[in-house]
């Protein structure tokens, strides 16, 4: 099977001006029972396994990812990339090593290019051995949490400001996107604007 080069991938990015983000579901998807801010800290310490993403870019919101808290991740090789699709990949997990697993594994340029023309609000790349380049932080700034209460545990969303995730995340930089542009977070409330290269280094 051959692969887009890490260079067309990287390419295609560039010109969507579109990062990979792996979003804590808010509300959480099925699948493990994990949240934030474990589920991201195993995204980053775990990167053989894979995960499901989504594309981000400036003018996107919440309606176009799986969240609004998540892990910008770049690829290694061309086989980091193990599925796209508009939708809905369709992929699961190995019960025992949480490894990730794929539907299709059939990845070209122009599954690339309809991941993002053809996207039903959200797309799903899922991707593998990447690299973590900061946070993405979408303006609801919510993560899901799952709380005892007198009727017993249960799962809701709640807020969480940019000092929190510093706190929890103190090695990582925190981007967001506007309608027009990418911003980053270097202090306790500047968002000065940044570019697709200032996060991804390429």
């Amino acid at each position: 099977m051959t692969r887009p080069s890490v260079d067309e991938i990287r390419a295609f990015l560039r010109r969507e001006n579109a990062v990979i983000v792996h979003f804590s579901g808010c509300p959480k998807g099925v699948g493990r029972d994990i949240t934030y801010p474990e589920d991201l800290r195993e995204v980053i310490s775990y990167p053989h396994r894979g995960v499901c993403c989504s594309l981000v870019k400036p003018g996107d919101t919440s309606r176009n990812t799986f969240g609004s808290v998540g892990i910008i991740l770049d690829i290694t090789s061309p086989e980091s990339v193990m599925a796209v699709d508009p939708h809905d990949a369709g992929s699961g997990l190995h019960p025992e090593t949480l490894v990730r697993t794929v539907r299709d594994p059939d990845v070209t340029m122009e599954k690339c290019e309809k991941s993002i023309r053809c996207r039903v609000e959200h797309n799903e790349w899922v991707v593998k051995d990447y690299v973590v380049k900061g946070l993405m932080v979408l303006p609801d700034r919510e993560v899901w949490c799952v709380q005892q209460t007198e009727w017993g545990l249960i799962g809701a969303p709640r807020g969480i400001a940019p000092a929190e995730l510093a706190e929890t995340f103190p090695d990582q930089d925190q981007y967001s996107i506007t309608a027009t542009n990418y911003v980053k977070r270097p202090g306790p409330a500047d968002w000065p604007p940044c570019t697709h290269q200032d996060i991804y280094g390429w």
